[in-house]
């Protein structure tokens, strides 16, 4: 039986920072960032692409970057029909006004490359899926790639090549933008985190010593998945780095997440980047219908940048986080499940104020003979943090 219970709050809550601002005049660049959109092989599994794409056009952005995972595998007639929904979202856009497009090569667009089924032979031929991957979807830069636009540079490059990252490489690409740009942001734009940075801090670590060196990079990342909601997703420290989300799914065990029941979550999020000379602005949207996420208070980072004093450090977030509020007489409730299969249903009683919880997380005991409650299980549960308030008018 399940006995004595407790609530131990919510874990990962941080406070909307952000100073409040009006979008007084025109950015000096736009980009529009989407990740993850694991495509399959048909325009419908493309939808979401399409519905970024539409976004984005129009908020006339100069730039759309996806941050990696462009196809859930390698899928040729999958690259065929993202560029057909991209093609058709920007349809009637003069060549000359249109965004330029930037893709990160990641390690799904590998997979089952040349018909190959053994997992052991992906890493074998990464070099080779994304030369095809490039050719297919008819992007312009290849995995390793260096530029600017409108005067702000950014680098590209991939997860992995057949004979590993060559960060050395990177590392070269990196000093010369920041040595041609003294002040500017440097965008780089890599699938997998650097370490202990945004969300859950998985990541890279040797990504991570090469960008502590380099205050000016400003990371844009995906492969994590996660809800652009969560206010984890923008981390600062020697360097500012931002998770992008996903147009995919998300939530498992890997979010720290104990229990099997756990749902994974459909995702709509995009982001739209504004360079202004003294502050960029992250902008999230679901790209449904265009709502954003929190449009009072964006993630604002000042520029210059300044480590002593840039807004979204861990240790000055969590001294300042709030704490979400359950009611004086808020209890778990039990009862039995309606369910064929039977069992019991536990309803969490809702937390007020922001930021509502990250997760719900629940110890159950049960009584021994002796009459001691005795440790049972624990379960966590994804709390409402992701979802919109009015979220029952917007279909998915």
């Amino acid at each position: 039986m399940i006995g004595r219970r407790h609530f131990i709050g919510c874990v990962g809550a941080f406070p909307i920072l952000g100073t409040a601002w009006a979008a007084e005049g025109t950015p000096m660049l736009r980009i529009g960032v989407m990740t993850d959109t694991h495509v399959k092989e048909t325009k419908a599994s493309c939808r979401r692409v399409k519905m970024a794409c539409e976004l984005f056009r129009r908020h006339r952005v100069d730039m759309v970057v996806n941050v990696g995972d462009v196809a859930d595998y390698h899928y040729p007639k999958g690259y065929a029909a993202y560029r057909a929904v991209v093609e058709k979202a920007f349809d009637g856009v003069p060549p000359a006004e249109r965004p330029k497009e930037l893709f990160v090569y990641a390690a799904h667009d590998t997979f089952a490359w040349g018909g190959h089924k053994a997992r052991s032979e992906w890493p074998k031929h990464i070099d080779e899926a994304f030369a095809d991957m490039q050719r297919l979807i008819g992007a312009e830069n290849g995995p390793y790639a260096e530029g600017a636009i409108k005067g702000f540079p950014y680098i590209v490059f991939p997860q992995s090549m057949t004979g590993g990252l060559d960060l050395a490489r990177v590392e070269k690409m990196i000093a010369r933008a920041v040595a041609a740009n003294p002040g500017k942001p440097v965008f780089v734009f890599a699938h997998v985190p650097p370490a202990g940075t945004t969300r859950t801090g998985r990541g890279h670590m040797g990504k991570r010593d090469l960008f502590d060196r380099f205050p000016q990079i400003v990371n844009i990342s995906g492969h994590v998945h996660g809800s652009l909601a969560d206010e984890r997703a923008i981390w600062q420290g020697s360097f500012t780095s931002v998770s992008a989300g996903c147009l995919q799914n998300w939530g498992d065990g890997r979010d720290g997440i104990v229990g099997s029941s756990v749902k994974r979550i459909n995702n709509y999020g995009v982001m739209i980047v504004d360079v202004f000379a003294s502050r960029i602005v992250f902008r999230r949207f679901d790209a449904r219908d265009g709502e954003e996420y929190h449009a009072e208070a964006p993630w604002m980072v000042p520029w210059p940048f300044d480590p002593v004093t840039a807004p979204y450090r861990h240790a000055d977030r969590r001294a300042k986080a709030a704490v979400p509020a359950f009611a004086a007489d808020a209890a778990l409730k039990i009862a039995r499940s309606d369910a064929p299969t039977g069992g019991m249903t536990l309803t969490i009683p809702a937390a007020s104020g922001e930021p509502r919880p990250y997760a719900c997380r629940v110890y159950m005991e049960r009584k021994g003979a002796d009459g001691a409650w005795l440790p049972h299980a624990r379960r966590d549960f994804f709390g409402d943090f992701c979802q919109r308030r009015d979220a029952e008018r917007i279909r998915a």
